[in-house]
């Protein structure tokens, strides 16, 4: 069955379930056509999976920034190639990258995504990127449709642009990566341009994207970012993500009913899905997935990424300190110690090590090395190191109390919603501390909700609250709460939470 038939063969309801997103990263099947789910992951450095918080290990590579002073197309495909292993052995169909957003300031939040202040070098270097996920049947998807450059506001935001300066800058890019790699997908952006938003916008999207580029892929939105019904899918935009909810499902089906949208445009936002799922093997049969890849932690990978990053490094000046060979080496600093391997955001994964600075020059240099701590870096806590907890259970709980799962963790984190526990009323997750002796810890809890946090017999109660009303802000950057308590070898840690948990 072709896809023209496909799309004939289901009724309004049903084209329109599939234009909206089935979970936080992953899009409805439909078995009546042969379509089978497909899963998303962010990507721009590290394949994360369908799990926001404590889901597989994956590799973390060289942010984007460090990759593009290669200046190397050969390398940024060899990028896309380990990402697309990457993305098959978790069974990911699109990878959410690359982003090729330009710096525009210091001051941009999510510069390391994003490759450069050159649209020439970004453009190059990206189309790279995509031929090599899609050499390997993996879809990429490049990112924000278009001038999205600043994190400041970037819900509300109107990058204000003359047509010369947002055609030979911005849009510059996107037109490389679609003529040179024909990406199968492109995420519009949260912003807007001009004042109409990104997710909205028909001149760029239905005019220049889909028509005088000829861009047959689809378009689907950055995540929670549509905040219109009719004029998104007139606009161009083809899939809202995630879901389930949102401003299209019903409210789409009433929209075409009351002739505010035509049945050919939702014909047409399916037809660039179907064509997705065709691509990349969901659609007309189970996708074989590749076995025996590399692992993260494997010889291979190491040595790959140890190259990418060590080609984009250039020391600008030196007045014969290096390399060092002193008798004695001060590293003074808690980035040295608590060293941050990645960025947050769409970059955030589990990765298999992470060598600090301080471990990194003390193998190296040995004894010569003296460590010394400097003052707290992070406005926020990170959730336990491994060898902290062992033991480490998750339990989720219906409105009754019922069990609805539990299972073994083996960091003391997860994401409820998107993840495996998204649905429960309350979520409990247990650990026991590894001690030689008692010591007074700093322990706490985050993600909104109602909690309680149990230690040594002690219960501590608290209530974290969602503030700014903004859900993709509170999933990336969720409320905390610590206090110092009195810790015992063998004693456990239990922290609950009920009423709108997100993350533990």
């Amino acid at each position: 069955m072709d896809i023209e038939k496909r799309i004939a063969s289901l009724d309004l309801s049903r084209k329109v379930r599939l234009l909206t997103g089935s979970a936080l990263f992953a899009l409805w099947p439909e078995p009546a056509i042969g379509l089978t789910p497909l899963k998303l992951s962010d990507g721009p450095t590290g394949v994360r999976g369908a799990e926001l918080r404590g889901g597989v290990i994956a590799c973390v590579l060289p942010n984007a920034t460090l990759l593009a002073q290669h200046w190397d197309t050969a390398l940024a495909g060899e990028v896309g190639e380990v990402l697309a292993d990457e993305a098959a052995a978790q069974q990911v169909h699109v990878v959410l990258g690359p982003t090729i957003n330009l710096h525009r300031t210091p001051l941009g939040g999510r510069l390391f995504e994003a490759y450069s202040e050159d649209p020439l070098l970004t453009g190059e270097l990206a189309a790279a990127y995509v031929r090599g996920l899609q050499d390997k049947g993996i879809a990429a998807t490049p990112k924000h449709y278009v001038a999205n450059e600043s994190e400041t506001e970037r819900h509300t935001a109107s990058s204000v642009l003359d047509a010369k300066t947002l055609r030979e800058v911005y849009l510059l890019p996107f037109e490389i990566v679609v003529e040179d790699s024909s990406p199968w997908a492109i995420m519009a952006a949260y912003n807007k341009v001009n004042g109409i938003p990104a997710t909205e916008h028909t001149e760029l999207v239905e005019g220049v994207l889909k028509g005088e580029w000829g861009f047959d892929g689809l378009v689907m939105s950055d995540w929670f970012a549509t905040s219109s019904t009719a004029e998104s899918a007139n606009g161009g935009l083809d899939l809202v993500m995630p879901g389930p909810g949102g401003p299209w499902e019903d409210k789409l089906v009433a929209a075409v009913e009351a002739g505010e949208v035509d049945e050919s445009t939702i014909d047409d936002h399916l037809r660039r899905l179907l064509l997705l799922a065709s691509r990349t093997g969901a659609l007309g049969g189970e996708r074989s997935w590749p076995q025996g890849l590399p692992a993260p932690d494997s010889t291979i990978r190491r040595e790959q990424l140890r190259r990418f990053a060590a080609g984009g490094m250039t020391v600008l000046t030196n007045s014969g300190v290096l390399p060092l060979n002193a008798s004695r080496v001060a590293l003074i600093g808690r980035h040295a110690i608590d060293t941050v391997a990645q960025g947050g955001g769409s970059a955030g994964l589990r990765p298999p090590h992470v060598v600090s600075i301080a471990d990194g020059l003390t193998t190296l240099l040995g004894d010569s090395v003296s460590v010394v701590d400097g003052v707290e870096v992070r406005l926020r806590h990170t959730a336990p190191g491994a060898g902290v907890l062992k033991d480490i259970r998750a339990t989720t709980f219906d409105a009754s109390g019922e069990v609805l799962a539990s299972r073994e963790l083996e960091i003391a984190e997860l994401a409820a919603y998107g993840g495996w526990a998204q649905g429960a009323a309350s979520i409990e997750v247990s650990g026991e501390v590894v001690l030689s002796e008692p010591a007074r810890m700093l322990v706490g809890v985050r993600g909104f909700g109602d909690w309680t946090l149990e230690v040594g017999g002690e219960q501590h109660a608290t209530r974290l609250a969602w503030a700014d009303g903004v859900i993709e802000e509170a999933l990336l950057k969720p409320p905390a709460w610590t206090t110092e308590v009195l810790v015992s070898p063998g004693g456990r840690i239990t922290a609950r939470v009920r009423e709108a948990a997100a993350l533990v």
